[in-house]
């Protein structure tokens, strides 16, 4: 999923129809904890691999052709996403607490 905009997942449900919807589920659970990661250009960077290679595991978990190392794979990925949003979250509060 290339843009994170409601055009660009429009777009992708309309292309992968329910699969990408399932998918488009999956992420938007985690969406508010990682969203001031997509705020920033240098959060983008970093999570645009976390979230394709979360993207192609969640396919194989959704159509059971997950092994159990990809599965492992998801779990740890999906949880790194979120504490390095938690981070950037803390971050940003610091400097927003010393600039005021």
């Amino acid at each position: 999923m290339d843009n994170i905009t409601r055009d660009g997942i429009r777009d992708y449900v309309a292309k992968h129809g329910r699969r990408g919807q399932m998918i488009v589920d999956g992420i938007s659970k985690i969406l508010p904890t990682i969203q001031i990661i997509f705020d920033t250009d240098v959060g983008k960077e970093i999570l645009k691999e976390d979230i394709e290679k979360c993207e192609l595991l969640l396919e194989k978990l959704i159509d059971l052709d997950a092994t159990d190392e990809d599965k492992v794979e998801f779990r740890y990925l999906r949880d790194r996403i979120i504490r390095l949003g938690k981070k950037l979250e803390m971050f940003f509060n610091y400097i927003k607490d010393i600039q005021s």
